[in-house]
């Protein structure tokens, strides 16, 4: 008999104590994987004063994730994209090869409103690389794109529901503030410039006064069975200017990828926790 009761005190307070302790909690990973195909306009005094055009490919990726379980209103983005392509010149006589990338790290504040509609925003630090190259040139075949800016941020969310599925639509808007730019100097090589050390007005210093830009993407999640497919079209317009040149590019585009949230635990028979605190939320 006193066994039972000690049996019973031992179930009863473990059973008081786990009821006492809050639920904890996990944080997922929301993940976007999307492919783009786009039209590219691209305007480089220092190869040409002639507008180049022409297709590419690229692959973009991102991941945001809430900072404490404690708190959904500020999350951080991590996001890069790659995109490569061949242009033309309007006559055909000239081509360029294009290929570039792009990394970004920001934070966001997250307003809720009602009737499914969300605000996300907040600023950003990227670091932009690019390289063209136009081989018909003799003494200035290439020129290298590189900056790094600091942006203004923001993403709008509707939620769409539907009798089996909910559909949501995205629209993120990404906008240079201030930063620096590498511009060389119009005629000037780059054996002058990196072999005689001849690195005199090359970096810039960039604001709305001589780089302005917009990184625009309206996108449909449309859910199934364990991933959600995203659908949507790519602008992107960029100009700045230095050294008495002014440079454009111009980005039009579809995109299609997945979405989907992630989370790291370990062991290969350790089974996900149930309480999971997602961004898309």
């Amino acid at each position: 008999m006193k066994n039972f009761w000690v049996i019973f005190f031992i179930v009863f307070g473990a059973k008081v104590v786990g009821q006492s302790e809050p639920e904890q909690k996990f944080l997922l990973t929301q993940v976007s994987n999307a492919t783009e195909l786009s039209e590219l306009q691209l305007t480089d005094p220092y190869l040409s004063p002639i507008t180049y055009s022409g297709l590419g490919i690229g692959f973009h990726s991102e991941s945001s994730r809430f900072f404490s379980p404690d708190n959904t209103h500020y999350s951080y983005l991590n996001e890069w994209k790659i995109i490569g392509g061949v242009l033309l010149n309007p006559t055909f006589s000239s081509s360029m090869l294009y290929a570039a990338g792009n990394y970004q790290w920001g934070a966001r504040y997250h307003f809720r409103f009602q009737h499914g509609f969300q605000l996300l925003a907040g600023s950003s630090c990227d670091l932009d690389l690019g390289i063209k190259d136009v081989s018909r040139n003799i003494n200035n075949p290439v020129n290298i794109d590189l900056a790094s800016s600091i942006n203004l941020i923001a993403l709008g969310r509707y939620d769409w529901v539907m009798k089996r599925k909910t559909i949501r639509i995205e629209l993120s808007i990404k906008s240079p503030l201030l930063g620096c730019m590498y511009v060389p100097l119009s005629g000037a090589s780059y054996y002058e410039m990196f072999s005689l050390g001849n690195l005199s007005n090359v970096v810039h210093f960039s604001s709305l006064y001589n780089k302005r830009g917009i990184d625009a993407r309206l996108t449909l999640d449309v859910p199934f069975k364990r991933v959600i497919w995203k659908f949507g079209l790519q602008y992107a317009e960029l100009k700045y200017k230095a050294n008495d040149m002014v440079f454009n590019r111009n980005i039009w585009g579809i995109v299609v990828g997945t979405s989907f949230d992630a989370i790291h635990f370990g062991g290969r028979k350790m089974k996900a926790p149930e309480n999971f605190i997602s961004t898309r939320k």
